[in-house]
């Protein structure tokens, strides 16, 4: 049986680094929180339509899109490089 890994990014826009990140068979609304906590503060932090961060406490504003990626582009493009070589599941958090 073969199980999912999510490799999840807390992404900064400037400068355009991974700020923090989790590796984990689950992306747990309590395992995303621990990751958001232990990452530096950001004014906005953005984030895609996964019902898993709607619970999720934020140190600055949190602006969720479900529409399009015209707010998580930086963290799409980050993962997109840095994850490339790997064939896990991925899913992104976006701080400003």
């Amino acid at each position: 049986m073969r199980e999912n890994v999510y490799i999840m990014t807390a992404v900064s826009r400037k400068p355009r680094q991974i700020a923090g990140f989790d590796v984990a068979f689950d992306k747990s609304p309590a395992r995303i929180q621990d990751m958001i906590d232990n990452t530096p503060p950001a004014e906005k932090c953005y984030a895609d339509g996964y019902l898993g961060y709607i619970d999720i406490v934020y140190p600055g504003k949190h602006i969720r899109n479900m529409r399009d990626k015209s707010d998580t582009f930086t963290v799409e493009g980050v993962n997109a490089a840095a994850l490339h070589p790997y064939s896990c599941t991925t899913q992104q958090v976006f701080r400003a």
